[in-house]
Parts: structure tokens; sequence; C-alpha cells
């Protein structure tokens, strides 16, 4: 379809008013939860076929949370859309006010290739709850499932209302010069700059959601096992391509030989003996992005003679081990940008203060873990740190909790979404103040005189 009558053709149909009721945006959701659920298997194959996901890790990080988000829209959206009372200031008497959440109009969700079903349907179900007209721009590289996300949406909604399509920059470049409401992206720091600055020529408000180095600290006082099991779990899922996977681990000098053993222990139990020849365990989406990382490891190795565990890799279809640096520095090739894959170098520290210093030095990464049973270093590594979020005693859970904002800062974006943080995003919220006219305050008018009553009332 031609962009340019696709974006007018939603915003004719926003401005209809159908999309405002609750009734609407509850039958859509309604809609898109069958949808999915009648395509589970279909949706399930094709996230294989791309990445070489499980079906169980299928549904866990994507179609679940998706179908989650929608089941928490069902049961609080009702009291979300209601007009919101607030306090009003005495010198405003016989007022009152409210905040109504407006819809934007038409929004557009420019979608990556690594969680290819969720992070394209997530934001369209806070963009159907906040009554809004949504575009979804995803990535070719993950062909398979583009298609059938494209296939299904495009023949169970209506054009001028819901519509995915897929292509390169150009096409994001034509989309936002067709001036959309709202623009929601995930992906890489340097794409999501280009994005803002082409959206900031038309004052469209956007959410980067983007990545960085996220640290992973482990203290002597950590459950080493536990620990072990959630950083495999966090890391190696998705082979590593996650925005939020721990990116790297600090770990106390004393307790690094255990950890890694305990590591070691905990990828054999989840892959076997041969991971890259596991059917549950993930693959890298493309030659260029494997090429890539195994450059990055090669170069490393090449710089440090450092010594690796795992390290193994195929080819034919992409897949790159396990992979621990364990010993590591902040000056090795693979701390120079976010690693993006199943590679984790680990660097060792006997002074937490020389760590703290050096992370605040860097970007603000999109979140940070700590692995403690020591309450004070807990609070004194999250006060002292800025992150984009976290978890202590395990990684990337508080993604899937959609009571929580999840977003970035700095250059790990800006903006927040999941649960009422979507509807509060991707809605406009309307001040309207009602005054009473059976009193007229006086003061308020500049012909009045009385000096005292302004400053008694407005200090």
């Amino acid at each position: 379809m031609e962009i340019k009558r696709l974006v007018s053709l939603q915003r004719n149909f926003f401005q209809t008013g159908k999309t405002l009721s609750y009734d609407f945006r509850e039958r859509m959701l309604n809609k898109l939860y069958k949808l999915i659920k009648d395509n589970e298997l279909l949706l399930e194959k094709s996230l294989y076929e791309d990445l070489h996901k499980s079906f169980y890790e299928s549904y866990e990080t994507e179609l679940g949370i998706v179908l989650a988000e929608i089941t928490y829209f069902k049961k609080h959206l009702k009291k979300m859309m209601k007009p919101r009372h607030v306090k009003t200031p005495l010198h405003q008497f016989l007022s009152y006010s409210k905040i109504y959440m407006r819809p934007y109009g038409v929004v557009l969700n420019i979608s990556p290739w690594n969680y290819p079903i969720q992070l394209a349907l997530d934001v369209l179900v806070g963009s159907i709850a906040s009554g809004n007209c949504t575009i979804i721009k995803v990535s070719s590289e993950a062909s398979h499932t583009v298609q059938v996300l494209i296939n299904l949406l495009n023949e169970s909604f209506d054009s001028e209302y819901i519509y995915c399509l897929d292509g390169d920059k150009d096409l994001v470049q034509n989309l936002i010069q067709q001036n959309p409401d709202y623009i929601m992206f995930t992906g890489s720091s340097q794409t999501g700059k280009q994005i803002m600055k082409q959206a900031a020529n038309h004052l469209i408000p956007v959410t980067l959601e983007l990545g960085g180095k996220s640290p992973c600290i482990i203290d002597q006082t950590a459950n080493l096992k536990l620990a072990a099991k959630r950083i495999v779990w966090g890391k190696f899922m998705n082979a590593g391509q996650t925005c939020i996977a721990p990116d790297y681990l600090l770990v106390q000098k004393q307790i690094v030989e255990p950890l890694i053993s305990n590591i070691k222990v905990e990828i054999k139990n989840t892959f076997g003996d041969n991971p890259i020849k596991s059917s549950i365990y993930p693959h890298i989406i493309n030659e260029v992005q494997f090429q890539k990382l195994k450059n990055s490891l090669s170069k490393t190795q090449l710089s440090k003679g450092i010594d690796v565990v795992g390290g193994l890799y195929d080819e034919k279809c992409n897949a790159i081990g396990p992979t621990i640096i364990s010993n590591s520095d902040f000056n090795d090739p693979l701390m120079e940008e976010e690693i993006f894959g199943p590679i984790l170098p680990i660097i060792s520290f006997d002074n937490l203060e020389k760590i703290v210093n050096e992370l605040r030095k860097m970007a603000a990464p999109l979140a940070m873990y700590v692995f403690s049973k020591d309450k004070k270093i807990i609070e004194y590594l999250f006060s002292s740190i800025n992150c984009g979020g976290g978890c202590i005693n395990d990684t990337i859970s508080h993604f899937a909790n959609n009571h929580l904002p999840f977003g970035g800062v700095g250059n790990s974006g800006m903006g927040n979404y999941h649960g009422i943080n979507s509807f509060i995003t991707l809605s406009h919220q309307q001040s309207v103040l009602n005054k009473s006219n059976l009193i007229d305050i006086p003061f308020k008018y500049l012909n009045h005189q009385n000096n005292f009553l302004l400053k008694y009332f407005l200090h």
C-alpha cells in the first residue's frame, strides 16, 4: 500500500472517533488475543525457523508476554480510561480539576528482529488500549516470522486501523515524513538517534528503547549456584540477542572460579554437552551478525591471550555456543560496545568502589543486575549507578512484570512502556479545570489593588 495513503486512511479513521470507546478497545484486544492463540503453533514454528527458538522459549519470551499484556489491560482498562480527579488549589476556589487520557492518533511502531513477535505486538496492545490506530514496521531480518505476522495482522484487521509492513530505512523515512502522531522505536542507539533526528523535523514525540552494556555484579555473599542458573538463563536466552541480557559479569575476585564452575554446570544442565547441536539452543539471526561476533571473539583472544570456556561455533547454521571469557578487563575489545550474543566476559574485582567509578564513566545501561545478600551493597550500587532498571538476585525478570515501567535512560533510551505505562506513554494527558459561575474571586484580575490577598493565596 502507498505510504501516504496508508497514514491518511488511519488518520481519517481515527477522526471518526470509533477507537475511543471502551467497547471497541476491548473487542480489538479480544480479537488480537484470539488471533495469537489460534495461530500459536504457526508463530512458534516461524520463530524456530528464524532463530532456532524452542517452542517453550518462544512462548515464555514472546507469545506469553503479549498474552499477559492483553490480559492485564482487559482487567484494568476501564478504570484507566476514566478521567482522573486531582486537587485544585485554594486560589481556584469553587473549581474542580480533571485529567483526561486522550489517544494521540496514528502510532508508528518500529520493531526489531530479535524478538519479532513480542516487540511488535506488545506495543500494539498498548496502542489499542490507548485508543490509537497503529502502523507496525517490522524487521525483514526475521523473514519467516515477519511474513506470518504481516499475513495474520493484515488479514484480521482493517488497514485503516492496524497495518503491518516491512522494509528498509527508506521506508522508515517515508513513514516519518507522513507525520504520524507518535513513534515507538526499539533498536540500536545509532539508529535511534537517526529516528529522533527525523522525528524532530516534524515535532513528533518519540519513545526510544535502545540497549547498552548491562553489567551483572556478583559479590562473595551471593548464592553462587542459584546466581549461575539465573545468569545462564538470562544471558543465553535467544543466544544473547537480548537488549537487557547481562552483557558482562563483575565478580568479586575470590569467587570467580567457583562461579565459573557453577555456570559451566548450568550450561550443561540446560543445553547438554554440545549446546550448538541442542534442539533448544537458539542461533544467531544471520551470517552478518554471526561473523561480527566470531570476529570480536577472535580479536579479543589475539589481543589478550585470555582464557575461553566454550567458544564452539557452526557456520552452517550460524550457531555460537555459550562462551565465557574468564579473565577479561574494561580494555578488552568486547567491552567497546554491546555484545548482543552468547559471549560473556568476566571481570574480577576486589574493590567495589573502583568498579562503581568505572561504571559511572560509562553510558547508562538499559539494565543492571546485582547478586548479593548484603542490603547495604545492593542499596549502594543502585543509588550510585544510573540504569534503565534491573533485578536483585535475578536477571531480565523485571521486563516481564507489566506493573513496572520498562525503558532506558540516556544512551539506552527515553520513555517507558508496559501495562499502565504503555497507556500513559501513548496517551496525551489533557488537563481541564472547571470553574463555577456561583462566585468570582476579584483579586485575580489585573485591576485589583489588594496585593496582600494575592500574595496570601499564591504563597
